[in-house]
Protein backbone atom coordinates (compact mmCIF):
# COMPACT_ATOMS: atom_id res chain seq x y z
CA UNK A 1 0.00 0.00 0.00
CA UNK A 2 1.36 3.55 -0.52
CA UNK A 3 0.14 6.62 1.34
CA UNK A 4 -0.05 9.79 -0.13
CA UNK A 5 -1.95 13.15 1.23
CA UNK A 6 -0.99 16.22 1.21
CA UNK A 7 -2.77 19.72 2.14
CA UNK A 8 -1.30 23.38 1.26
CA UNK A 9 -0.01 25.59 4.24
CA UNK A 10 0.84 28.71 4.03
CA UNK A 11 3.61 28.65 6.35
CA UNK A 12 3.64 31.60 9.59
CA UNK A 13 5.92 32.07 12.53
CA UNK A 14 5.38 32.83 16.28
CA UNK A 15 5.41 36.26 17.31
CA UNK A 16 6.94 35.55 20.49
CA UNK A 17 7.82 32.50 22.27
CA UNK A 18 4.68 31.42 23.65
CA UNK A 19 2.48 32.30 20.34
CA UNK A 20 3.22 28.47 18.33
CA UNK A 21 -0.82 27.73 19.33
CA UNK A 22 -1.84 30.61 17.89
CA UNK A 23 0.42 30.76 14.64
CA UNK A 24 -0.44 26.98 14.19
CA UNK A 25 -4.33 27.83 13.93
CA UNK A 26 -3.01 30.69 11.58
CA UNK A 27 -1.31 28.22 9.71
CA UNK A 28 -4.26 25.92 9.24
CA UNK A 29 -6.98 28.51 8.76
CA UNK A 30 -4.89 29.75 5.96
CA UNK A 31 -4.40 32.92 4.62
CA UNK A 32 -8.54 34.09 3.75
CA UNK A 33 -7.99 34.15 7.89
CA UNK A 34 -6.33 37.30 8.71
CA UNK A 35 -5.95 36.46 12.32
CA UNK A 36 -6.63 33.40 14.67
CA UNK A 37 -6.98 34.55 18.49
CA UNK A 38 -6.15 35.13 22.25
CA UNK A 39 -7.90 32.72 24.35
CA UNK A 40 -6.83 35.15 27.52
CA UNK A 41 -5.84 34.04 30.78
CA UNK A 42 -5.47 30.44 31.96
CA UNK A 43 -8.45 30.15 34.73
CA UNK A 44 -7.89 29.24 37.91
CA UNK A 45 -6.63 25.49 38.43
CA UNK A 46 -6.62 24.54 34.61
CA UNK A 47 -3.22 23.48 33.11
CA UNK A 48 -2.66 26.20 30.78
CA UNK A 49 -2.11 23.61 27.46
CA UNK A 50 -5.56 21.75 28.05
CA UNK A 51 -7.04 25.48 28.01
CA UNK A 52 -5.61 26.63 24.95
CA UNK A 53 -6.23 23.61 23.01
CA UNK A 54 -9.99 23.15 24.19
CA UNK A 55 -10.90 26.96 23.25
CA UNK A 56 -8.98 26.80 19.80
CA UNK A 57 -10.59 23.71 18.48
CA UNK A 58 -14.06 25.57 20.62
CA UNK A 59 -13.06 28.33 18.75
CA UNK A 60 -12.74 27.44 15.01
CA UNK A 61 -15.47 24.47 15.56
CA UNK A 62 -12.77 21.93 15.30
CA UNK A 63 -12.58 18.70 16.43
CA UNK A 64 -9.92 17.85 19.30
CA UNK A 65 -8.26 14.59 20.29
CA UNK A 66 -6.44 13.98 23.21
CA UNK A 67 -3.11 11.56 24.22
CA UNK A 68 -2.92 9.50 20.83
CA UNK A 69 -0.17 7.57 19.02
CA UNK A 70 -1.60 8.20 15.80
CA UNK A 71 -0.95 6.19 12.52
CA UNK A 72 -0.28 7.48 9.04
CA UNK A 73 -3.47 6.21 7.82
CA UNK A 74 -5.51 8.44 10.44
CA UNK A 75 -3.05 10.90 9.84
CA UNK A 76 -4.04 10.90 6.09
CA UNK A 77 -7.83 10.79 7.50
CA UNK A 78 -7.29 14.35 9.22
CA UNK A 79 -5.65 15.69 6.14
CA UNK A 80 -8.96 15.03 4.01
CA UNK A 81 -10.41 17.91 5.80
CA UNK A 82 -7.01 20.27 5.42
CA UNK A 83 -3.95 20.29 6.83
CA UNK A 84 -4.21 19.79 10.70
CA UNK A 85 -2.55 21.15 14.12
CA UNK A 86 -0.85 19.31 17.15
CA UNK A 87 0.62 20.02 20.06
CA UNK A 88 2.50 18.46 22.73
CA UNK A 89 6.02 17.75 24.27
CA UNK A 90 7.82 18.60 21.65
CA UNK A 91 11.92 18.79 21.24
CA UNK A 92 13.63 22.70 21.21
CA UNK A 93 16.80 23.77 21.14
CA UNK A 94 16.19 25.24 24.33
CA UNK A 95 14.74 21.82 25.69
CA UNK A 96 11.42 19.92 25.70
CA UNK A 97 8.31 21.74 26.36
CA UNK A 98 4.62 21.76 24.96
CA UNK A 99 4.36 23.24 21.54
CA UNK A 100 2.05 23.28 18.20
CA UNK A 101 2.76 22.80 14.74
CA UNK A 102 0.86 21.74 11.72
CA UNK A 103 0.93 18.46 9.36
CA UNK A 104 0.37 18.99 6.06
CA UNK A 105 1.74 16.00 4.44
CA UNK A 106 2.08 12.52 4.97
CA UNK A 107 3.36 9.72 2.76
CA UNK A 108 5.06 6.53 2.94
CA UNK A 109 4.34 2.76 2.74
CA UNK A 110 1.19 3.48 5.76
CA UNK A 111 3.63 1.90 8.27
CA UNK A 112 4.49 4.34 10.94
CA UNK A 113 8.38 2.98 10.58
CA UNK A 114 8.39 3.94 6.31
CA UNK A 115 6.05 6.69 6.46
CA UNK A 116 6.99 10.67 6.61
CA UNK A 117 5.07 12.95 7.80
CA UNK A 118 5.43 17.38 7.09
CA UNK A 119 5.72 19.54 9.76
CA UNK A 120 4.98 23.41 9.36
CA UNK A 121 6.63 24.97 12.83
CA UNK A 122 5.77 28.68 13.43
CA UNK A 123 10.17 27.84 15.87
CA UNK A 124 11.64 29.79 16.29
CA UNK A 125 10.00 33.25 17.01
CA UNK A 126 9.74 35.42 13.54
CA UNK A 127 11.38 33.14 11.23
CA UNK A 128 9.80 29.20 11.63
CA UNK A 129 10.81 26.32 10.17
CA UNK A 130 9.36 23.43 7.65
CA UNK A 131 11.08 19.34 8.10
CA UNK A 132 10.10 15.97 7.41
CA UNK A 133 9.71 13.55 10.01
CA UNK A 134 9.68 9.93 10.17
CA UNK A 135 6.73 9.17 11.99
CA UNK A 136 7.51 6.01 13.88
CA UNK A 137 11.46 7.73 14.66
CA UNK A 138 9.94 11.03 15.89
CA UNK A 139 7.15 9.15 18.00
CA UNK A 140 9.75 6.89 19.82
CA UNK A 141 11.79 9.81 20.53
CA UNK A 142 8.76 12.17 21.50
CA UNK A 143 6.03 9.59 23.25
CA UNK A 144 3.90 13.00 23.76
CA UNK A 145 4.28 14.43 20.89
CA UNK A 146 0.71 13.89 19.52
CA UNK A 147 -0.68 14.92 23.11
CA UNK A 148 -3.62 17.10 21.48
CA UNK A 149 -4.73 17.11 17.56
CA UNK A 150 -6.97 19.81 16.61
CA UNK A 151 -8.73 18.73 13.22
CA UNK A 152 -11.31 19.75 11.03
Amino acid sequence: MTLDASKPVVPASQPSNNTCYAAAATMVLGPQASTSFNPGPTPAGQASDDYWARSFASQFSWTLEYGMTPMPNLLANYLSGGPFWMAGNLPFPTGPGYHAVVVGAVWGTGDSDTSMVLIYDPWPPNKGDTYGIILGDYLAQNPMAFRYTIHR
